[in-house]
This record gives structure tokens, C-alpha cells and sequence, in this order.
């Protein structure tokens, strides 16, 4: 067991001082030097007691650096293992993100692909309107020209009607003629019931016929009244053509026609007599033709 320092000098005087008083002989000198060695020992012994506190307290201090530093180091501990859970997380969404983007990226591509079809089938679809409504245009026009040929054709026929009632008689008789010519109707009078061949003039029986013409033109609202001559004997020229033709007119005219909606056409007399000599046919009877057109 280790003495203190103090206990150690207080046994080591009693022992000085009992050998001095055992042997009874100590001088003086002695004496000096034994109390100026104690006095040596005893500064020695404050010096280390001074010493060791020091080193107390030095360790005091260390210590309280170790925990201090202890501290620390659970502390910094702490925040490595926060970051480590920190990083785990971050990894974790990071794998979360990169599942979710796939997934969202097959996504779209599979929505790609079926916008990509519905676009195919709409242009199909849009093609096949177009053509559906071309189709539909085409037969709206066509049922439009129907519709208009057939009013037509009812006005026509209704027109036919009420100028073969009005000429019944000459019809009747056969001195006219009265058909459909190129879709209008068309009544074929011989000239020489119309005009006089030689004066030139209207004869009473063609006044007659033209006045018919004229009330059935007006009451059907006819656009135009066309005149032309048709087989012109070979003594005529296209000046006594247009000549006979305007009689017609102005007898039209008068009985009411107004003058725009007349139209004569003077025949191409000598181009006519050569292209039946050329075909060799025989001259055909000289004829009106008065085609109302509606």
C-alpha cells in the first residue's frame, strides 16, 4: 500500500527523534542538520502535493475533453446515421421515380400508339365522309337536275297540252304538226298557211295559229319564242328568208309577245341546198318551226 507523502515525513522525524533521545549524544550540529534536512523533506513533499494537484486537475480537464469529445463523436454518429437514412430514402425514391417514370413512359407510348390507330381510323373515316359527301353532293345535284327536268317536263307537257287544245282544229286537220324537238316543243306549220309566197304577207288561217301560240306563251311564261325556216325553196335567198321571218315576228309582237323574248333565225339557205344535193335528197316542204322554249 502506498504511505502519503505527509505520514511519511512525520515517521521519519519521530524516528530522528527517537534515536536521539535513545542514544543521548545527539549534538548540536546533528540537530541543525536533521531539521534543515526536514526542512528540505517538507519542501519537497509541498512541491509534490503542489504537483499532484496539478495533475488532478490536468486530469479533471482531460476528462471532461474525453466527454466532450465522446459527445462529439455520438453526435457526428447521429448525424452520419441521419444522413445514411437520409441517402436510404433518397435511393429509395429515386428507385420509386425511376419505377413510376417507366411506367408513366409505357404508358404514354402505349397511348401513343393507340392515338396513332384512332388517328388511322379517322382519316379512314374522314377520307370515307369526304367521299360520302362528294357522293351526296353529286347526287343532291343530280336529284336537283332531276327536280328541274322533270318541272320542266311537267311545264313542257302542260304547255304541250294547252297549245294542242289551242290548235286543235289545224292540228286536227293536219295542217300542223306538233311534237317535242330536243326536249321543247315545237309546232311545224307549212309556210304557205302562214305567209302569202308571194305578197309575203300573213294569211288570215296563220294569224290565227300565231295568236294561239301567243296566248298559250304568255299564260305558261314562256322565256322564248324562237322562229326559223326550215326547207326554203331554191328561188328564195336568205334575204327573202329573214324578210317572210320578220312578218312573224312583228304579227307576234303586235298580239302581245314582248319584242326581247322573240328570237328569228334566218336559215343558211344556200348551205342547205348544197348539203341536200349532196346527200341527194329531194327538197322537203317549206315549214315554220316556232319552238317555245320555257
Amino acid at each position: 500500500m502506498r504511505e502519503h507523502p505527509g505520514a511519511l515525513a512525520h515517521h521519519i522525524i519521530g524516528v530522528v527523534i527517537a534515536a536521539g533521545i535513545l542514544s543521548g549524544c545527539v549534538s548540536q550540529v546533528t540537530h541543525e542538520r536533521t531539521l534543515a534536512t526536514l526542512e528540505g523533506e517538507r519542501a519537497s513533499h509541498q512541491e509534490a502535493r503542489r504537483q499532484l494537484a496539478t495533475v488532478r486537475a490536468e486530469l479533471v480537464a482531460s476528462q471532461a475533453q474525453v466527454e466532450a469529445a465522446e459527445r462529439a463523436t455520438a453526435a457526428q454518429a447521429a448525424a452520419v446515421d441521419a444522413l445514411s437514412a437520409s441517402l436510404s430514402d433518397a435511393e429509395l425514391s429515386a428507385d420509386v421515380a425511376a419505377t413510376q417514370r417507366a411506367e408513366q413512359l409505357r404508358l404514354v407510348n402505349q397511348l401513343r400508339g393507340e392515338l396513332g390507330r384512332a388517328g388511322d381510323h379517322l382519316r379512314v373515316f374522314a377520307r370515307e365522309r369526304s367521299e360520302l359527301m362528294s357522293s351526296l353532293a353529286g347526287a343532291e345535284e343530280r336529284l336537283g337536275r332531276l327536280d328541274s327536268a322533270a318541272a320542266v317536263a311537267e311545264r313542257s307537257a302542260l304547255l304541250m297540252r294547252d297549245l294542242a287544245l289551242a290548235i286543235h282544229e289545224p292540228l286536227d286537220a293536219g295542217k300542223v304538226e306538233l311534237a317535242v324537238v330536243d326536249g321543247e316543243p315545237t309546232l311545224r306549220v307549212p309556210a304557205e298557211s302562214i305567209l302569202d309566197e308571194f305578197e309575203e304577207r300573213l294569211r288570215s288561217e296563220g294569224s290565227s295559229i300565231l295568236a294561239a301560240v301567243t296566248r298559250v306563251a304568255r299564260a305558261h311564261g314562256v322565256r322564248v319564242v324562237a322562229i326559223t325556216e326550215e326547207h326554203t325553196p331554191r328561188e328564195r335567198t336568205e334575204a327573202m328568208a329573214a324578210r317572210r321571218l320578220e312578218q312573224v315576228v312583228r304579227a307576234l309582237v303586235e298580239q302581245g309577245i314582248a319584242a326581247e323574248h322573240v328570237v328569228a333565225t334566218v336559215p343558211m339557205v344556200a348551205a342547205e341546198r348544197e348539203l341536200a344535193q349532196l346527200l341527194g335528197e329531194p327538197p322537203g316542204e317549206n315549214a315554220l318551226l316556232v319552238t317555245l322554249r320555257l
